[in-house]
């Protein structure tokens, strides 16, 4: 019994200094052990969303793969395959060209507002990262006037009226006609 009230005496002159003197020592020090573990956990667990939400961002956005021929599958020369995309905000548009002497860029009469133009160097690839909603124009600078056009409508849109107006083409004008029906 006596080894017992020192043992509470040296406790007691040990938590003296101290603002509050724990009921039993050795488990408060579990507890602040548990606590640390658990503000641990929580620290991981925010840093993981924050990740995921970076990263997975991105991640959710689709490339689509635009080939630019000399001949598409159904016989008609000079076209992109696929003539009209329909993709969403943040999505990317990959221009390859399959068959030389093709580029790809957009015609700045039919281009969103608030849209950047692009336009891609002949026999390269270009890829586009599309944020803006609205309708694109795509055209083949060397061959528009033969028709190698491509529609692209980005989110849930409708074709703006005035999208044919200007110097079209005639069979570049029949071909935009064609893809805005997907609309």
């Amino acid at each position: 019994m006596k080894d017992l009230r020192i043992t509470q005496r040296h406790v007691a002159k040990l938590c003296a200094g101290t603002k509050s003197t724990p009921a039993n020592p050795i488990r408060s020090g579990v507890r602040r052990h548990r606590d640390q573990k658990g503000k641990d956990m929580i620290r991981t667990f925010l840093t993981s969303a924050a990740l995921v939400a970076l990263i997975g961002g991105p991640a959710l956005a689709e490339t689509f793969e635009v080939q630019m021929l000399n001949k598409g599958s159904d016989g008609e020369r000079m076209v992109f395959e696929p003539a009209f995309v329909q993709a969403a905000p943040g999505d990317t548009i990959r221009f390859v060209a399959a068959d030389k002497g093709h580029n790809a860029e957009v015609n700045k009469d039919m281009l969103p507002e608030g849209a950047e133009p692009f336009a891609g160097r002949i026999n390269e690839e270009i890829e586009v990262t599309l944020d803006v909603e609205g309708v694109y124009g795509v055209i083949c600078k060397p061959h528009y006037a033969m028709g190698m056009v491509m529609t692209i409508a980005v989110g849930d849109v409708d074709a703006p009226a005035d999208f044919l107006e200007g110097r079209v083409p005639g069979k570049a004008k029949e071909r935009f006609e064609a893809q805005l029906g997907n609309l």
